[in-house]
């Protein structure tokens, strides 16, 4: 009864890739089991979608010093842009 649940559902996401991509069903099948069973990062990998990274955590140090630079870096840009007028 179990494997009845566990093929249902399989085939109810090989289903839901074939109405959502082009893949014909032993493409989407192999597809499935290379994203460990998971029909919606076979249809994110399909339309090119990138899984996000969460920002890394940085001190108060970095965080202070990176706006240091940028805002040295704009006022050397605008300095130059003044320079070529």
């Amino acid at each position: 009864m179990v494997e009845l649940v566990d093929n249902e559902a399989f085939n109810e996401k090989i289903q839901v890739i074939l109405r959502n991509t082009d893949y014909n069903e032993e493409v989407a099948t192999n597809k499935l089991k290379l994203f460990g069973y998971d029909h919606v990062k076979v249809i994110r990998d399909y339309l090119g979608i990138v899984d996000k990274k969460p920002p890394a955590i940085k001190s108060i140090n970095q965080e202070i010093y990176k706006q240091f630079r940028e805002k040295l870096h704009i006022d050397k840009t605008d300095i130059e842009h003044i320079k070529e007028a």
